[in-house]
């Protein structure tokens, strides 16, 4: 029984996030980062919570803190689209787009998908 809850500890949770919350912590994310180049990509990310208007939020916990989280909408038909992820680190994200790919193996993906989560659509697709 120990070892259950030691490793739950330490395992990653997805949870919901309201997209209120997720536009909050990517503005955190972007004071905190000091790459220009992924602050741009943030700022980007950011304005897609105005484009979409049926937006759902998930996220990946490690450590009690927000990793990465992925912005979701719903079209007319009940299919779910995958707008991006968007991550602090280098497996969080991974981990997120592993985890969706794993429940809903025909997500349709947006133009807005960075190319590296359009791969590892693919290659978790075939795994």
């Amino acid at each position: 029984m120990l070892w259950y809850f030691i490793l739950c500890s330490v395992m990653p949770r997805i949870i919901p996030l309201s997209p209120f919350n997720a536009r909050q912590l990517i503005n955190k994310w972007i004071d905190e980062e000091k790459d220009a180049d992924k602050i741009l990509s943030l700022k980007k990310s950011r304005d897609l919570f105005v484009e979409f208007t049926d937006l759902g939020c998930i996220g990946i916990v490690q450590d009690d803190c927000i990793k990465s989280i992925s912005l979701l909408d719903k079209d007319i038909r009940d299919n779910i689209m995958l707008i991006n992820i968007l991550s602090v680190d280098s497996s969080s994200g991974t981990m997120l787009m592993k985890a969706i790919v794993r429940i809903n193996p025909n997500i349709t993906l947006s133009s807005h998908v960075d190319n590296r989560w359009k791969i590892a659509y693919v290659y978790f697709k075939l795994d």
